[in-house]
C-alpha cells in the first residue's frame, strides 16, 4: 500500500533514528576498527543534524507537490489519499526525529501539518465537495505558503553548514 516515496522516507528516518541512537552510547566506548578496512567516516563524524535537515527538505517538497496537487484538483484521485497516508507516516517519524534532536520548532511545525494530512487521507476520499472545498481554501490560504517557506529555511541551512 506504501508508496516507494513513503517507503524511502521512513528508511531514511530509520536510519536515522539508529545514528541518533549510536550517538547516545557512552562516550569513552569505542567501536573496533578492523585496520584491512579503509574507513571514510566514523559515525561520530556524521552531521546527524545536516542528515535530519536534509531529509525533512525533500519531506518537504513532496508534502508541497502533494498539497499543489490537491489545491487545484476538481475530483479526488485514486491515488490521493494513499500518497497523504504515506506523507503522514513520514511526517510524524519526522517529527518524532526532529523532537529527539531538540529542534522544537520544527517538530511544533510537523505536527501541525498533521491534522491536514489526517483529513486528506480519511476523509477527502469520501466525495464531499464542502469538506474538500475547505480544505483546498486552507491550503491555499496559508499552508502552501508556509511549507515553502519552511522547506527554503531548511535548504539555506543545509547550504549554508
Amino acid at each position: 500500500r506504501f508508496s516507494f516515496a513513503g517507503v524511502a522516507a521512513i528508511a531514511v528516518v530509520a536510519v536515522l533514528a539508529f545514528m541518533l541512537g549510536r550517538q547516545g552510547t557512552q562516550p569513552g566506548m569505542e567501536l573496533p576498527i578492523d585496520s584491512r578496512i579503509p574507513q571514510t567516516a566514523s559515525l561520530e563524524q556524521l552531521d546527524t543534524q545536516r542528515l535530519l535537515t536534509s531529509s525533512v527538505s525533500g519531506h518537504l517538497e513532496q508534502i508541497n507537490i502533494v498539497l499543489t496537487e490537491f489545491a487545484n484538483s476538481d475530483e479526488s484521485r485514486s491515488n490521493e489519499a494513499e500518497r497523504a497516508t504515506d506523507m503522514l507516516v513520514a511526517n510524524r517519524l519526522y517529527r518524532q526525529a526532529a523532537a529527539a534532536r531538540g529542534d522544537h520548532t520544527l517538530a511544533t511545525f510537523l505536527g501541525g501539518l498533521e491534522p491536514l494530512l489526517i483529513e486528506m487521507a480519511y476523509e477527502a476520499h469520501q466525495d464531499s465537495p464542502a469538506t474538500r472545498n475547505r480544505m483546498q481554501q486552507e491550503i491555499r490560504d496559508s499552508l502552501l505558503f508556509r511549507v515553502r517557506a519552511v522547506s527554503q529555511r531548511l535548504q539555506n541551512s543545509t547550504i549554508s553548514t
